[in-house]
């Protein structure tokens, strides 16, 4: 993980993904597996494959032992639909964080971005 960060560091996200698709499989342990999947996450998102880095990130909740770090990685896949425009599955993702006890911890910032999602300009 510490290598795939280097190469992030530098701008280089596909080597890090590199090095963390390799290291996804040796990952010996679930908190492990849910870290390199939220780190791959965000080098997708860096190069702009925010669907991807969904994906990602739905993984790394799916991996999470404990729900404030399910809540942590939920939210970023919540982030990373809004980037892709998948307005309705981000809608659907922030209710769920907003709404479940569970996800308490990132409750406030779930109903900001639903306020942002139902958001309509002013005609004049």
């Amino acid at each position: 993980m510490l290598l795939a960060q280097v190469h992030y560091d530098r701008s280089d996200y596909q080597k890090g993904i590199d090095v963390l698709t390799k290291a996804q499989g040796e990952a010996d342990d679930e908190t492990s597996r849910a870290a390199i999947l939220s780190l791959l996450g965000d080098g997708q998102a860096q190069m702009g494959k925010h669907q991807d880095a969904a994906a990602s990130y739905q993984r790394a909740a799916e991996a999470a032992r404990f729900d404030g770090q399910r809540a942590q990685y939920l939210a970023a896949r919540a982030r990373a639909l809004t980037a892709a425009g998948k307005a309705e599955e981000a809608r659907q993702a922030w209710t769920e964080l907003a709404t479940n006890p569970a996800y308490s911890m990132v409750a406030g910032e779930a109903r900001v971005r639903l306020g942002e999602l139902s958001a309509k300009p002013i005609a004049r």
